[in-house]
């Protein structure tokens, strides 16, 4: 059946962090978007294995949100 979950053996501890990571930088995106949540998007900012040292993120976050204004009304109530 289309979509069912298929059984397989656990990851390798090698790749684990990373998908943990990438989820925990997902669900924290998806929380921001849905909520305008600023701190949430900083938090996946700083999740994100790819994304900026911490130092940078808050700045970053903010240029994002400024040049996207017109799209993410959600983050400008």
């Amino acid at each position: 059946m289309p979509g069912s979950p298929l059984p397989t053996e656990p990851l390798h501890p090698a790749v684990a962090g990373l998908v943990a990571a990438v989820k925990a930088y997902e669900l924290l995106t998806v929380e921001a978007a849905v909520h305008g949540d600023r701190e949430a998007a900083y938090q996946a900012l700083v999740a994100n294995p790819l994304g900026p040292e911490e130092s940078d993120a808050q700045a970053l976050l903010d240029e994002m949100l400024e040049i996207n204004k017109p799209y993410l009304p959600q983050f400008w109530r």
